[in-house]
C-alpha cells in the first residue's frame, strides 16, 4: 500500500469518526433539551399545587380581645374547613379530625372547579376536535381533520325510489319498498349525521334565531342583544324554518361570523354532500347552484338537501299517516323479535316529521298505543290494554279532548308512551321475562331454542363456533324431540304410537288437529319449514328461529318491510296450516269500539282492540 493511500484511508477514517462523534453529540444534546423541558413543566406543576394560602383564601380576622397566647394558656384550635380541604389535596397527608367529626382516608382533590360546569361545557368534553384546534388553513393537521370530519357516512341518504340509485359494484342502493320505509332509513342517517357534526364541532352554523328582521344593523336583524331569543336546532327541527330565513342566516353567516365557524359552515357542506348517493346529490346540487354566492353554503346545502330527503308532499303525509296506521293494526308482531325499541325509535322519527308539518292528529297515538298490544308477551300487552282503554274512558268522559289535540301535544304523548314502551321492555328483558316462541328465554311451552353442540341460546350449531360433538349433538336432537312430543300431547296416532290414541287418518294429528293436506302436502309441509308448536301453527327461520311471519327463504324481505310484508299466496304456510291467504286489505275510514253494533268498513273482522274513534 502506497503512503498516499495510507493517508486516504486515515482521512476516511478521521472523518468517520467525526461523524459519529457528531451524532453523539446532537443526540446528547436532544436529551438534555427534552429533559430541560420536563423539569419545566414539573416545576409549574409543582408551582400550581403549591400556591401559598394566603393567595388562595382571604386572612382570617384578628381576634378581639385579650390575647390566650400573651398569658402563656394552653389554646387548641381548629383550621378552617376550607383550609384543611386544601391542605389534605396538597400534602396528601389526612389531618387529625377535628373533634366530634368522623375520620375517613385522604383522598386527591376532586372539585378543583370555582363556578359549575354548563352544560354547553359538558357537550364540549364531548368533541373529538374543537374548533379551535383544527389547526392553521393548509397545514398537515388542518388538512387531516378536515378529511376525518367531512368524511361520507357508511349508510347513505338516499332519494326517490325512482331514481334507482346504484353503488360503485352496480347493486342497487335503495332497498325500501315504500315510502315508510325509505324515511325510517332515512332517519337512521340522520342521527349519524346529527352524532358526526358534534364530534367535529360543527353545531353553531345550524343553531338560527327563529325571529328575523329585515333591517340594516346584523345585529339587530336576528335580535342577537336578546339572550331570551329562540333558537331552533336546524340539525333536529330541519321543517321549522323556511327556505328563505336559512338563506338570510347564511349570507349573514357568510359575512360576519367568526372564521372558525365559517370554516364549520364549509365542513358541513362537504359531509352531507359525501353522504348523499350519487343521484340524489345531483338533485340537490340542481337547486344548490341557483342560489345567490352569498347565500350558498354548508347551512343552505343542509336545507335544501333535508327539504329534498323528507319533502312533505301530500304523498309523503298520506304514507308516513299509513306507517303509523299499519302498525296499529298489524303491532309489534311483524317487528323482529317484537323489538319494542326498534318500532318506538322509527314512530318517534315519523311523528316528529308529522309534527313539523302540523299534520299530526291524536288518531295516531291511539293506532299507536294499539299495535302495542298486539304482542306475545303477555306483561307488556296488558299494561297498553289498560293505558289504552283509560285513555278511552277519559276521552268518552271529557278528561281528555283528543279530537282537539295540537300536533305538538300529540307528538308529546306519543314520545311519552315510546318512552314507557322501552322502560318496561328493558324491565321484562332484564328479568329474562320477554319470552318469545323460537327465541331466547323460558318457551311458552317450556321448549327452549339453543345450540345443540354447545348449549348456548344465541345460536344453532350450524353457526356454532366450537368444535362439533357429534354425541353431544345427537343427544340434544333426542331430547328436544322428546320435549316437542309431550308439548303436542302425542303424535300422528294409532295404538301404542306417536298419536293421541287417533290413527293416522283419523283427523287427530299432530297436537290433534290435522292439516288439510292437498296433493304431496306432507311431503311439502315436512320440508318448508312450517310446524306446530303448541297447538299453534309456526314457521322456522334457521336466522331467526320459531315465527309466524316467514321462512328461511324470506328472511330478509320480511326484516327490510315488517310491516307491510306478506308471503306469496303459494308458500307451503297456506296448504300446510290450512290458513287462507288474504290479500292486503283496505283500509276504512271509520273504527268502531267491539260490541258497538257497528262494523268496521274495508276490514277483515273487527279488531278488538281498537276504540270508537275516527280514523
Amino acid at each position: 500500500m502506497s503512503n498516499h493511500d495510507e493517508v486516504s484511508e486515515m482521512g476516511s477514517l478521521e472523518r468517520e469518526t467525526r461523524r459519529d462523534q457528531l451524532r453523539e453529540r446532537e443526540a446528547l444534546d436532544a436529551r438534555l433539551e427534552r429533559e430541560r423541558l420536563e423539569r419545566i413543566n414539573l416545576q409549574a406543576r409543582l408551582a400550581e399545587l403549591n400556591v401559598p394560602f394566603e393567595q388562595r383564601f382571604e386572612a382570617p380576622e384578628e381576634p378581639v380581645g385579650d390575647d390566650p397566647f400573651e398569658e402563656g394558656r394552653d389554646v387548641q384550635f381548629e383550621l378552617p374547613a376550607a383550609l384543611r380541604a386544601a391542605a389534605a389535596g396538597r400534602n396528601r397527608v389526612p389531618l387529625a379530625p377535628a373533634a366530634g367529626s368522623v375520620a375517613s382516608q385522604a383522598t386527591v382533590a376532586v372539585f378543583g372547579r370555582v363556578h359549575r360546569r354548563t352544560l354547553e361545557d359538558m357537550a364540549l368534553d364531548e368533541v373529538i376536535v374543537r374548533k379551535e384546534d383544527r389547526g392553521v388553513l393548509g397545514s398537515k393537521i388542518f388538512v387531516a381533520n378536515r378529511a376525518a370530519a367531512t368524511l361520507g357516512l357508511p349508510q347513505k341518504f338516499l332519494g326517490s325510489i325512482h331514481l334507482q340509485s346504484k353503488n360503485a359494484a352496480g347493486e342497487q342502493m335503495q332497498k325500501a319498498k315504500n315510502i315508510q320505509d325509505q324515511f325510517v332509513s332515512n332517519l337512521d342517517v340522520m342521527a349519524k349525521f346529527a352524532e358526526r357534526i358534534k364530534q367535529y364541532d360543527m353545531l353553531l352554523p345550524l343553531q338560527i334565531p327563529k325571529d328575523y328582521n329585515d333591517v340594516v344593523d346584523v345585529e339587530a336583524r336576528w335580535d342577537m342583544d336578546n339572550p331570551d331569543r329562540e333558537i331552533v336546532n336546524l340539525s333536529i327541527h330541519w321543517g321549522a324554518l323556511s327556505a328563505e330565513h336559512v338563506y338570510n342566516w347564511q349570507r349573514d353567516f357568510n359575512g360576519y361570523s367568526f372564521p372558525v365557524d365559517h370554516v364549520s359552515s364549509v365542513f358541513l357542506k362537504d359531509l352531507m354532500a359525501n353522504s348523499l348517493d350519487h343521484e340524489l346529490k345531483k338533485q340537490v346540487d340542481e337547486k344548490y347552484n341557483l342560489l345567490d354566492g352569498y347565500k350558498k353554503g354548508g347551512i343552505s346545502y343542509f336545507k335544501v338537501a333535508v327539504d329534498q330527503i323528507f319533502k312533505m308532499s301530500s304523498m309523503a303525509e298520506d304514507s308516513l299517516k299509513s306507517f303509523i296506521k299499519e302498525f296499529g293494526k298489524q303491532g309489534l308482531a311483524k317487528i323482529p323479535h317484537e323489538n319494542v325499541r326498534t318500532i318506538a325509535t322509527q314512530m318517534d322519527g315519523v311523528a316528529e316529521r308529522l309534527a313539523d308539518a302540523s299534520v299530526l292528529r291524536s288518531e295516531s297515538l291511539i293506532q299507536y298505543m294499539t299495535g302495542l298490544t298486539h304482542c306475545s308477551v303477555a306483561p307488556f300487552k296488558a299494561v297498553f290494554m289498560a293505558r289504552l282503554t283509560d285513555l278511552t274512558y277519559r276521552d268518552a268522559t271529557g278528561d281528555v279532548t283528543l279530537s282537539g289535540m295540537s300536533s305538538p301535544e300529540v307528538l308529546a304523548k306519543m314520545i311519552e308512551v315510546s318512552t314507557a314502551g322501552k322502560a318496561i321492555y328493558d324491565h321484562l328483558h332484564a328479568g329474562n321475562k320477554w319470552n318469545l316462541p323460537g327465541k331466547p328465554g323460558l318457551h311458552v311451552n317450556g321448549i327452549v331454542n339453543k345450540c345443540d353442540n354447545c348449549g348456548d341460546p344465541s345460536h344453532v350449531s350450524p353457526q356454532c363456533p366450537k368444535p362439533r360433538d357429534e354425541e353431544r349433538c345427537k343427544k340434544a336432537r333426542e331430547a328436544r324431540a322428546k320435549a316437542k312430543k309431550d308439548a303436542d300431547g302425542g303424535g300422528r296416532g294409532g295404538r301404542g304410537g306417536r298419536g293421541g290414541g287417533a290413527g293416522r287418518g283419523s283427523g287427530a294429528g299432530r297436537g290433534g288437529d290435522r292439516a288439510p293436506w292437498g296433493e304431496d302436502a306432507a311431503k311439502k309441509g315436512a320440508n318448508s319449514g312450517v310446524m306446530k308448536i303448541g297447538g299453534e301453527w309456526k314457521m322456522n327461520c334457521s336466522k331467526c328461529g320459531i315465527n309466524d311471519t316467514h321462512t328461511t327463504k324470506y328472511h330478509d324481505e320480511q326484516l327490510r318491510n315488517a310491516l307491510n310484508f306478506r308471503l306469496p299466496a303459494t308458500h307451503p304456510w297456506y296448504i300446510t296450516s290450512g290458513i287462507p291467504y288474504q290479500a292486503a286489505a283496505v283500509v276504512g275510514s271509520v273504527v268502531t269500539l267491539p260490541g258497538a253494533g257497528a262494523s268496521v268498513p274495508g276490514r277483515l273482522g273487527v279488531d278488538p282492540y281498537l276504540v270508537a274513534l275516527p280514523v
